[in-house]
């Protein structure tokens, strides 16, 4: 097998760490790629490797946690560990690796901090767990007592951040540098690049779509007859009567289901913007940036945030990106929450409460032995951790049109906001059969979630509506149990799903 096409001058070096051996990979990569989005601390790289001189030896063994780095030129673009490599009969490998901000994502841990500010706690934390840290930018408001149980770093320090905007105003960015994490205060103050056709442009899409918009909302109750009604007339005007219906309990009174019935409203009223650009490439372009869209045709016209990005570059020298963009600036947010203290005869005193609860709502699912009932209506499109998909830690339950998602037990909030791949998510807390219990809804519409952090829910209350938001291909839920224990990242005491509902 010839690799002279390979073997060119080109400004891109890939080195790859044996230990303490470098090897320059120049000469057998054949493209690289890196990806982010500014709902992960954690970069991505992928490299595509001629791994051979003959095709019948491979001229590395790579093996994981290996460090691997990529330079333009002298100046370095991405540092990170060896996660995963395939290779093929022919000497072809593809080299998956993440920055070092993806160990604040695999390490969970319950800690306990009090008076102490957000970069103060970054600091203890990458020094328990050994990651290097640059420049930490100093938080200035000190907290009060915080405890964590089962959190990864990551989310320990989204919630210290949080808390720490909700004194300060002020937001901050994670992000790894020559294998170090740095803290910075985000600015509003960008150096815009122009991205225009005709010059960098090489590709444009800006779908708006009204498929998920409400123009008017109608709720009941049953315990006093109430009902209430929200209608936007302009939107009636524009796209016709669009309804949503709701029978809720939630509410007792006629006031509180007004007040419902217009949040319900607000929060699906947005015409859904989607934009997405493809252009040359620029280093230093990538999530959480500003660039400037001059495109008249499609109509992405002024200024955007980059949610997404993906750079691309060729053995033949050529660097492309694609972009997915948004108006505002986009910014992980996770509101502490007290972990409960243990209640292990709630379920015996309450199971009963929460089956005949769940009887007289919208839901006609019933509850099972289990104490949980069926989150949403539709088919189950995808099993918990099948042969096509081992890791695939809960189910998929799929349907078309404005579907309600409805808590599968009574408990309280312990996260609403958006998490790294599973989009818009809910996770709920249950003291059940002398255990705890998560329960984990994600991929939620955007906007959709009607419950925050601490509230108490009960079984069969609707908290949000199925979407497609985060890593997704269509609209559904994906439903996650966790057994005696909290939700982690690893997953580790995740179950069946389908046995229980």
């Amino acid at each position: 097998m010839s690799t002279e096409l390979y073997r060119a001058s080109r400004r891109m070096r890939v080195i790859y760490y044996d230990g303490e051996t470098a090897k320059d990979l120049d000469g057998f990569w054949r493209s690289i790629s890196m990806n982010g989005s500014t709902r992960s601390p954690t970069r991505e790289l992928n490299v595509d490797i001629v791994n051979t001189y003959d095709g019948r030896k491979p001229i590395i063994e790579f093996q994981h946690g290996k460090e691997i780095r990529v330079y333009d030129h002298n100046t370095e673009l991405f540092r990170g560990v060896v996660v995963e490599f395939t290779a093929d009969e022919t000497g072809n490998v593809s080299v998956k690796a993440y920055d070092y901000n993806w160990y604040l994502e695999k390490n969970s841990d319950s800690i306990k901090f009090k008076n102490e500010k957000a970069s103060d706690i970054i600091r203890k934390l990458c020094k328990k767990f050994e990651i290097p840290t640059g420049e930490i930018a100093d938080t200035g408001h000190k907290l009060k007592k915080m405890i964590f149980q089962g959190k990864t770093l990551y989310e320990i320090i989204i919630t210290a951040l949080t808390e720490t905007e909700k004194k300060t105003g002020e937001t901050y960015r994670l992000f790894s540098k020559q294998g170090k994490l740095h803290l910075q205060k985000r600015t509003e103050t960008f150096n815009w690049t122009v991205i225009e056709e005709r010059r960098n442009l090489l590709s444009a899409s800006y779908k708006q779509s009204i498929e998920n918009v409400v123009t008017q909302v109608k709720l009941e109750n049953d315990q006093e007859e109430e009902f209430a009604i929200a209608t936007r007339e302009r939107g009636v005007n524009d796209y016709g009567m669009l309804q949503h219906y709701e029978n809720n309990n939630e509410a007792k009174t006629k006031g509180e289901l007004e007040e419902l019935a217009r949040q319900i409203l607000r929060n699906n009223q947005m015409i859904e913007r989607d934009i997405s650009v493809t252009a040359l490439g620029i280093w230093g372009i990538e999530a959480g940036t500003g660039v400037a869209i001059r495109e008249i045709m499609t109509g992405a016209y002024g200024g955007y945030y980059v949610l997404e990005d993906n750079h691309t570059y060729e053995a033949n020298g050529m660097h492309t990106m694609s972009l997915k963009l948004q108006r505002t600036p986009d910014v992980d947010r996770i509101e502490y929450q007290p972990p409960p203290e243990p209640q292990p005869n709630d379920i015996a005193a309450n199971a009963p409460a929460q089956q005949a609860q769940s009887g007289g709502q919208s839901s006609t699912s019933t509850s099972t032995s289990s104490g949980f009932i069926r989150p949403a209506p539709g088919r189950i499109t995808s099993g918990f951790r099948t042969a096509q998909r081992p890791s695939h830690n809960g189910i998929d339950i799929a349907q078309g049109g404005y579907v309600p998602i409805k808590a599968a037990a009574s408990g309280k909030v312990v996260r609403s906001g958006w998490m790294n791949g599973y989009g818009e998510t809910v996770i709920i807390r249950h003291n059940m059969q002398g255990m705890t219990w998560e329960t984990l809804y994600a991929h939620m519409r955007s906007g959709s979630r009607r419950v925050r952090v601490g509230q108490s829910v009960r079984q069969g209350q609707v908290i949000g509506v199925m979407g497609n938001t985060g890593n997704s291909r269509g609209q559904h839920l994906h439903f996650e149990i966790h057994r005696n224990g909290g939700w982690n990242g690893a997953k580790s005491n995740a179950v069946n799903p389908a046995n229980y509902i």
